[in-house]
């Protein structure tokens, strides 16, 4: 996974090194695990809403989380949806 992962990078990432990962859950805390390098056991624990945002940014040799499990934006949505409705 760690090989496909930094093929991904280098393909569509180009010089600004962002691009966006859409996957289920596990997939995610996997990936979390290899790029962040934590024990496996971890993925285990951590807990992930869905469609949540989160970002990694990679740097030269080093990669680093700048946001997890934002999920905000659904609960924005909801409340102004029920607004309209009500």
């Amino acid at each position: 996974m760690k090989e496909h992962i930094d093929e991904c990078i280098e393909t569509y990432a180009g010089k600004s090194k962002r691009f966006g990962i859409c996957g289920h859950g596990m997939a995610i805390k996997c990936l979390f695990q290899i790029e962040l390098g934590f024990s496996p056991t971890i993925t285990y624990k951590m807990s992930l809403e869905n469609t949540a945002w989160s970002t990694l940014v990679h740097e030269e040799s080093m990669t680093y989380m700048t946001t997890f499990n934002d999920s905000g934006h659904l609960y924005q949505a909801h409340s102004t949806t029920c607004n309209k409705l009500f």
